[in-house]
């Protein structure tokens, strides 16, 4: 069995089908998309404890991301809670929102609110005896200063795996409609709150 031509066969078609179908400015508006449901937020993760311990009198990050920047200071032997609480606080400021790492305990992540490629979140830590942040839940040096960013995903890909293929074209039209209130959309890859000819057209155009 050849995958590629028997790719090719399933594509040709059902992309002239559903080019008909469409005018041509609907077809330009699916050329590509904003956003995809594979985008990615940006995180990283402060080194906390149950308590923050042993790490000087005062420890002060400066918080930032899309919407802005603010400093958090902490006395020695502030609970998680409260660091988590405090950042929170000002997530309107930041775009930023701060939860306890399901991986690593001892660890608060940071995640932008917004996801993909121009996603960001920024911590910078100005005051304490040692660094605390750190890029992973469980692995890397802990540092100073760290940036990390989203990552937008590919165009077309419903199920998220790196590439466009049958899978991708299976879950659209096996999805077709109108979205569930509040549950997920797996075929909806512009979305739009809705499968239809746009998604379709979005896997065949990214096809690969």
């Amino acid at each position: 069995m050849n995958t590629s031509e028997d790719s090719k066969r399933i594509v040709a078609p059902v992309r002239m089908l559903a080019a008909a179908a469409l005018t041509s400015a609907a077809m330009e508006s699916v050329e590509s998309a904003a956003s995809t449901p594979c985008d990615q937020s940006a995180e990283l993760f402060i080194e906390t404890g149950t308590q923050l311990i042993g790490h000087g009198a005062i420890v002060t990050i400066d918080v930032g991301g899309e919407s802005g920047a603010a400093p958090f200071t902490f006395a020695s032997g502030t609970a998680q809670a409260d660091v988590i609480a405090a950042i929170n606080s000002m997530v309107q400021s930041t775009g930023v929102v701060a939860q306890a790492s399901e991986v690593n305990p001892d660890r608060v992540q940071l995640q932008s609110i917004l996801p993909g490629g121009d996603a960001f979140v920024s911590a910078q830590q100005t005051s304490g005896s040692d660094p605390l942040i750190h890029p992973s839940a469980d692995r890397g040096s802990p540092v100073w200063r760290l940036i990390a960013h989203g990552e937008t995903g590919i165009a077309g890909d419903a199920d998220c795996d790196g590439m466009v293929g049958t899978g991708d074209l299976q879950i659209v039209i096996g999805h077709w409609g109108a979205c569930p209130p509040a549950l997920s959309c797996p075929g909806d890859v512009n979305l739009s709150g809705i499968v239809n000819l746009e998604d379709l057209l979005l896997v065949i155009n990214h096809w690969g």
